[in-house]
């Protein structure tokens, strides 16, 4: 979705956040993904695919279920994604630690999309509830 984002803004594409009202062009975009989201989603969308960061993830067990973590090539951990439940063998709903915000986890071709609500809003997990809840 990032990268879909980035293309359009590239062509001189006008993109407006409907939840904030900010209009992007690509540098304010940049700005944003920089922000938002860690270095590995920073440079799969801005980085040549030669040049993109390498990570590994693993899949540790945690009090609340499961964490996705991002293994560096040096070793260190960084959490990036928690996992929230399998939906069946071939999706999964995990959480953007950075963002908070859900998203569907294709395990068959390791892909990652927001979840959105029936509204048309991003959503988060709410973990006293249980729930999915809109941002």
């Amino acid at each position: 979705v990032l990268k879909i984002i980035k293309t359009r803004l590239e062509r001189g594409d006008k993109i407006t956040d409907e939840v904030s009202g900010i209009t992007y062009d690509i540098k304010s975009f940049r700005n944003f993904v920089n922000t938002n989201f860690s270095s590995y989603i920073t440079s799969q969308v801005f980085d040549a695919p030669d040049k993109a960061e390498k990570v590994y993830f693993s899949l540790e067990a945690t009090e609340d279920g499961h964490a996705y973590n991002m293994v560096m090539a040096s070793s260190s951990k960084n959490k990036t994604y928690k996992w929230i439940s399998s939906l069946s063998e071939r999706f999964s709903l995990v959480e953007m630690i950075a963002t908070g915000i859900v998203y569907l986890k294709d395990n068959r071709t390791d892909t990652y999309q927001p979840f959105i609500s029936g509204n048309g809003k991003y959503c988060r997990y709410d973990v006293e509830k249980g729930q999915i809840v809109e941002l």
